[in-house]
């Protein structure tokens, strides 16, 4: 399905922190809510971080990230417990999956899952006409 930036700056995706998107994840960070790619907030084990519009906030809330796989801490402590419980609510972006409904239909067959790709320019859902007969859709107003 094909999703507007405007969406999917708004829709955000839970990502668990591991070392292998780290990476991925700090820039996110630094990107901030208003730039696709980016994020809308983070939470640890003890509180979740709305991200501030000020970049150098941003910055200072990144470097707090873990950074790689290959980093030392302390002698004796594992690197995983860096990573454990964090999570970074990002952007939707390529290869996400969301669910998608027709409103106001509530049987079971109108919801779907889709793959999203996200359009840059556009302003409205694209689908392929394959999928409005399941939605019972005909690109008159409706609502998904």
């Amino acid at each position: 399905i094909g999703i507007p930036p405007y969406f999917a700056s708004r829709l955000t995706y839970p990502e668990r922190l591991t070392p292998w998107n780290a990476v991925k994840m700090r820039d996110a960070v630094i990107n901030g809510p208003e730039n696709h790619p980016g994020a809308i907030s983070f939470a640890d084990r003890i509180a979740t971080v709305k991200l501030p519009s000020n970049k150098k906030m941003r910055v200072a809330i990144s470097r707090k990230l873990p950074s790689s796989r290959g980093a030392v801490t302390q002698s004796g402590r594992n690197n995983e417990y860096e990573f454990e419980g964090k999570v970074v609510y990002r952007h939707l972006q390529d290869g996400d999956v969301v669910l998608v409904n027709r409103q106001p239909t509530l049987h079971k067959p109108s919801i779907m899952a889709h793959v999203v790709r996200v359009l840059k320019g556009e302003k409205t859902l694209r689908m392929h006409y394959a999928n409005c007969s399941t939605y019972n859709a005909g690109f008159d107003g409706d609502e998904m």
